[in-house]
């Protein structure tokens, strides 16, 4: 398996399957497109000799996530199941991560350094199971506790405008974002498709550029039924956590009228919008339409949440998945909360998972909790209330579990950080 450099028109995120032929040549079996890889792209890949697995290491922000590629159905010694070559699973990893491949081709690991040192993984065509300290931690993955949020990875539009985008974009580095946007204003202000495509240009080049949302919202004004005017729309709303215009924008958009790129990103964000709006049965069913296989955006995590969020309070079965276990422990937290059993709310909650997943909502929680005792511990009082006011920082990214009943409003969480801080400002007393 190899990243193909054969043709420019086909180069763009796409490996390919060679296959010895009769004569000794080597033939292309498969082909299969990466969409986060990128033309200029070459990110790590392994693969295992003779079985049509392959290996290909992503990174975006701060974590790594590696794609196992092969063929529907279980490889054996003697050579790969037929089929297609596909995504077989995404293994997400929030450390630094290599690919480490043996000289005969026959194994591949993933080495992973982190806090507690060295870890191997070997990889095959099932995944890894997640690793755990104990019954309440999470495992050592990003991907296990869902954006509810920005950064969207999905939202690039498909191979033929991305090239586009492409050629714009590097006008624009050349330019100057703004001086390019008012040249296409003047030559194609009419054509809202053409504006579209500039504005995913300059999305791409000047991402904090204030006119962007202006730019946006304007074109989703000139035409309202145009599906890439109104899904930048509803993602700039999402940006701002507008989830009820995000739901307005994308719901009479016809999914079908869409490439294969942005009904991966509408139905993304539709199901977000659903969630944030306390509709985790419809949300459920917009997920669960979309494409999961080539996507950074933890779509399974997403959807094993608004799965378990379906479901009646106390009926939660929490295996192994850091989400359903967190969505547990805050339900256990509320129920001894209104029971008035602080001991057993604050049990439930400190536990390793609430530091690894930095979720506002549960950390919210045990500040109260902690608040309210006024002899509890000092030195575990106050890393809880200096945790959930960290976490609490909007600029710090953290998960937000506003959902189903779970979120506290925001006059709330003020006031709980309010406290936290007068407390916290207190004089250490031994």
């Amino acid at each position: 398996m190899v990243r193909s450099d054969v043709d420019e028109d086909e180069d763009r995120g796409e490996l390919v399957e060679l296959v010895p032929s009769a004569d000794g040549a080597l033939d292309v079996r498969s082909r299969l497109t990466v969409p986060e890889v990128s033309e200029d792209d070459y990110p790590p890949l392994a693969t295992v000799r003779g079985r049509g697995l392959g290996f290909v290491l992503l990174r975006y922000g701060d974590g790594y996530e590696i794609l196992a590629l092969g063929h529907r159905g279980t490889p054996s010694e003697s050579g790969p199941a037929p089929g297609e070559l596909r995504q077989l699973y995404r293994l997400g990893l929030a450390d630094d991560t290599l690919l480490v491949q043996d000289r005969q081709g026959r194994h591949v690991l993933a080495l992973t350094l982190g806090y507690r040192g060295i870890r191997i993984r070997p990889l095959g065509p099932e995944p890894p199971p997640p690793e755990f300290t104990d019954e309440g931690s999470a495992p050592r993955a990003s991907g296990h506790i869902p954006r509810l949020g920005p950064p969207f990875y999905c939202g690039s539009p498909g191979r033929t405008d991305l090239e586009k985008v492409q050629l714009i974009a590097d006008r624009m580095r050349r330019s100057g974002s703004e001086v390019v946007y008012r040249d296409f204003e003047e030559a194609h202000g009419d054509d809202v498709g053409i504006m579209v495509l500039a504005c995913f240009a300059g999305k791409q080049t000047a991402p904090e550029d204030p006119a962007w949302a202006d730019r946006v919202r304007e074109l989703a004004r000139r035409d309202p039924s145009h599906p890439g005017a109104v899904m930048l729309a509803a993602e700039e709303a999402a940006q701002r956590g507008a989830w009820e215009e995000v739901f307005d924008h994308l719901d009479p958009v016809d999914p079908t009228d869409l490439d294969e790129n942005r009904r991966r990103h509408y139905h993304h964000l539709l199901g977000l919008a659903l969630l944030h709006l306390g509709q985790p049965a419809e949300a459920l069913a917009v997920l669960e339409r979309a494409d999961r296989e080539m996507s950074l955006c933890g779509l399974p995590a997403l959807i094993e949440l608004a799965r378990l969020l379906s479901g009646p309070s106390g009926s939660e079965e929490p295996g192994r998945s850091g989400v359903c276990q967190l969505v547990t422990m805050i339900r256990q937290a509320d129920r001894a909360l209104e029971a008035g059993d602080d001991e057993a709310a604050r049990a439930a909650l400190e536990r390793p998972l609430l530091w690894q997943a930095c979720e506002l909502q549960s950390a919210a929680r045990l500040a109260e909790i902690y608040l309210r005792n006024p002899e509890a511990d000092r030195f575990r009082k106050r890393q809880a209330l200096a945790f959930f006011r960290n976490v609490y920082d909007p600029g710090n990214g953290s998960t937000y579990l506003s959902l189903s009943g779970l979120g506290w409003e925001t006059s709330r969480l003020d006031e709980v950080a309010e406290r936290a801080r007068v407390w916290l400002a207190e004089p250490a007393r031994c």
